[in-house]
């Protein structure tokens, strides 16, 4: 390889990241092996996904190697091995990312039982964004199971949920194929929503109208920006003038 194609490589990780997982990797999906892992043929095709892509995603496997779990990447015995492995990795490359918790009490107890929940479930689409923006996926699911946790335990209505339920009903992120971002960042947005109306932290908010102008108003700026290309504020701040009382035949009420 000449000078000229080593610098243009160079640039090209330096301004894409890495460049995705092993190809092989996604021959898991299709026939159940590959030339980078052997997996159990009765486990699942998607769990020995997870860890191949994981093995040769260099974000995450930096966390991995040099550990007893790094011969996994060759050889992962079972999908209980996979997913136990799978989240160590990710909770270690979640804290070189400054992202720590607490498992022994406090808000954020049970943090590490969540987190195994998200990954054991996580659909195929977000493992490939898992692998091709590991660093904006591990904040998103670190600020995600925090502020779920945290909106669990400020009130005895939210804590009186069944833990069964709420592992299934109010921890994911979204549901089947429900369309989703990791811009907008919409636990912590709707929870400072709850906390800041008229139901405060010790309640729902009374109305919907009351909450739907302060989601609107939280638009993800950040500094010095003025403004930005993802959560399109047009259709959105529409959509909050056409269910006030204004509608859309006339200017809102308040």
């Amino acid at each position: 390889m000449d000078f000229p194609s080593i610098s243009f490589l160079f640039l090209l990780v330096l301004f894409c990241g890495s460049l995705a997982i092993d190809p092989g990797c996604y021959d898991v999906l299709t026939s159940g092996s590959s030339k980078q892992i052997s997996c159990d043929p009765s486990g699942s095709v998607e769990k020995c996904f997870l860890m191949c892509g994981i093995c040769t995603t260099p974000e995450l496997a930096i966390s991995l190697y040099g550990t007893s779990n790094s011969k996994y990447c060759t050889n992962a015995p079972s999908d209980e091995v996979i997913l136990n492995v799978s989240v160590a990795t990710l909770l270690n490359a979640s804290s070189l990312q400054g992202h720590y918790w607490n498992d022994g009490g406090g808000p954020e107890d049970n943090y590490t039982l969540c987190y195994t929940f998200l990954v054991d479930h996580m659909p195929r689409r977000d493992m490939l964004r898992l692998f091709t923006q590991p660093l904006t996926m591990l904040d998103f699911l670190a600020e995600h199971v925090r502020y779920a946790l945290q909106a669990r335990r400020q009130t005895g209505w939210a804590s009186a949920v069944p833990w069964a339920v709420f592992l299934d009903s109010v921890l994911p992120y979204t549901v089947v194929n429900e369309k989703h971002d990791l811009w907008w960042r919409w636990r912590p947005r709707f929870y400072q929503v709850r906390s800041t109306t008229s139901g405060g932290a010790g309640g729902p908010a009374s109305t919907r109208s009351e909450a739907r102008p302060l989601v609107a108003l939280a638009a993800p700026l950040l500094p010095g920006q003025k403004h930005d290309l993802w959560w399109r504020w047009r259709p959105r701040f529409y959509q909050v003038r056409s269910t006030t009382s204004g509608g859309a035949g006339g200017p809102a009420s308040t």
